[in-house]
């Protein structure tokens, strides 16, 4: 699987520890090996976990039943939520699929959650297919910090905008005022 940078993690961490009282339920997009949920765990120990997660051999090879209350295998531009989430996280996932794509699941995603967490490569980042997994390919490659405040900007509530890779806060429409 791909890697997971470690910038922008310690900032997706002060977010969550500091509206902690206010998740208690997660919807975490593309786990891979369960980065998000073994970065959060300690900050929302009460906290009930679910995973998109469209690769079977990620699934299985890195025990994801283990921490995820529920696995939904399936691509996430398939996936019908059946419940509202607290908080959504895309680590790493936008940049897997076309701008348009990308736009529909966060707007899909907003009226079903309180905050939206996106990380993503602002830098050209063109990858191929990793260990045969065919979605680790970067559709969109080359996002920018400019091109992710000017296309989520009207529900960005904060940004982090390191030398390669974006975290952006986004206010869903079930936070509280």
């Amino acid at each position: 699987m791909g890697n997971s940078w470690s910038q922008g993690k310690d900032f997706t961490q002060e977010f969550v520890r500091s509206h902690a009282n206010q998740i208690k339920s997660v919807l975490d997009i593309g786990p891979g090996q369960g980065t998000y949920f073994h970065l959060l765990k300690d900050d929302l120990p009460d906290c009930w976990w679910e995973g998109v997660e469209v690769f079977l051999p990620y699934i299985i090879g890195f025990k994801l039943e283990l921490f995820y209350g529920l696995i939904h295998h399936t691509d996430v531009r398939k996936f019908q939520p059946q419940r509202d989430y607290d908080l959504v996280i895309a680590g790493d996932v936008l940049e897997h699929m076309t701008k348009e794509q990308a736009e529909k699941l966060v707007y899909g995603m907003l009226p079903r959650c309180k905050y939206f967490i996106i990380s993503i490569p602002i830098v050209h980042w063109p990858q191929e297919a990793i260990n045969n997994n065919p979605y680790e390919i970067h559709v969109k490659d080359d996002w920018s910090h400019d091109e992710m405040m000017e296309t989520f900007r009207p529900d960005i509530t904060d940004a982090y905008a390191g030398s390669h890779i974006g975290v952006y806060i986004l206010k869903g429409e079930l936070a509280e005022e």
